[in-house]
């Protein structure tokens, strides 16, 4: 452990834009990629909007219809590996309030048996910081979005409590706009200012329908300096176990982390809805066949219980909708098979995934919860 002497290196942007809707964040953040220059990648979270400027900007887009931080994660590592020079996340706010985000974890964590909302954090903290530190360190620009809202606070003054407007503030966890260069707000009037930056040259900029001029010092202040040294990464969701390694090269992203199947599982869920009747039932051969499978790959009844409670609320298939037998489908391959049979290589995924799912609510609760009921 030693000093060194500071040396001014080029870095790579960090750029939030927080605004309300139609306020023009989605376009502001491809002028500032485009200025930024090279491949630009897209994470678009708003419902294919992103699509709309195809036409104005080149760049190539992912779509995600779930919100778990581990996802955001995992398309940033893609973008980078792809070889990217600029990924832009549109929008981050529903890492933390959308569905499958942080909030919403959160929330399925406080309705399980042993869990409150101070033990629900502890768990949630890390895979929050865990999306903080994949954005600062990846070797790419990076652009957020955010969406704001009006906050409010409570003021007393002589005995009288009012509730004061004290101006638009982002949502995403109280903090967010310290890990970012540059912090911007924009307005409905697609007026940008910058409210925190570390580069003296953009201290109190602001324009109205923010252009390339506007990003061009901001472009030449990350260029000053050494050559850019690339960052490593600190945290990954990645076993170092030969079992999952090896997994891990044969089948792709598979075998998923908790959170990752949870996501994964709604996802599936939420499309086969869309096109469909989402409240549609299921009949007791749909029923009896998930059950049996999901029996072999939880290894038992009872963490098979755990286990759909977790993700979509219900223990007995008799209660599972349509979407989710899709779902299912889906994830343990059994339309491959023909005869809807798990086959061996994906009953040792399935099984692998299911089990780390369960095995981490056992170590939160201390047993398997909720056991003392009977449900067919």
């Amino acid at each position: 452990m030693e000093f060194q002497k500071a040396i001014r290196k080029q870095v790579k942007a960090r750029v939030a834009i927080a605004g309300p809707a139609g306020a023009g964040k989605t376009y502001t953040a491809l002028i500032a990629a485009t200025v930024l220059g090279g491949r630009i990648a897209l994470i678009d979270t708003e419902r294919q909007s992103a699509r709309l400027y195809a036409d104005m900007f080149e760049f190539d887009v992912l779509e995600l219809d779930t919100f778990a931080p581990a996802l955001y994660e995992e398309a940033i590592r893609v973008a980078e590996a792809a070889g990217y020079n600029t990924v832009i996340i549109d929008s981050l706010s529903h890492a933390w309030e959308g569905e499958g985000g942080a909030l919403d974890q959160k929330g399925r964590l406080e309705d399980q048996r042993g869990y409150n909302s101070w033990t629900a954090w502890r768990k949630i903290t890390p895979v929050h910081n865990a999306l903080v530190d994949t954005m600062l360190r990846c070797n790419m620009h990076l652009i957020a979005t955010l969406r704001s809202k009006m906050e409010y606070e409570q003021v007393t003054e002589n005995g009288k409590t009012t509730v004061q407007k004290i101006g638009m503030a982002p949502i995403q966890r109280q903090g967010m706009e310290y890990e970012f260069t540059l912090f911007c707000d924009m307005d409905v009037n697609h007026s940008i200012s910058i409210s925190k930056t570390r580069s003296k040259i953009m201290t109190d900029a602001a324009a109205h329908l923010p252009g390339a001029t506007f990003w061009q010092p901001f472009v030449q202040w990350l260029d000053s300096g050494t050559a850019y040294e690339p960052t490593t990464p600190r945290h990954t969701l990645i076993d170092d176990t030969p079992e999952y390694t090896t997994a891990k090269r044969q089948n792709g992203d598979r075998p998923l982390e908790p959170l990752e199947l949870r996501s994964k599982l709604l996802g599936f869920s939420n499309r086969y809805a869309a096109e469909q009747d989402g409240d549609a039932p299921t009949d007791k051969v749909q029923q009896q066949m998930i059950a049996a499978c999901l029996d072999k790959v939880c290894g038992e009844q009872a963490r098979r219980y755990v286990f759909t409670e977790d993700v979509f609320g219900w223990r007995s298939t008799k209660d599972m909708k349509l979407c989710q037998f899709h779902a299912f489908n889906k994830w343990l391959g059994l339309e491959k098979t023909g005869d809807f049979e798990v086959d061996d290589t994906d009953a040792k995924l399935c099984r692998d995934e299911a089990n780390r799912l369960v095995n981490s609510i056992v170590t939160a609760v201390g047993t398997l919860p909720g056991m003392e009921e009977n449900h067919g």
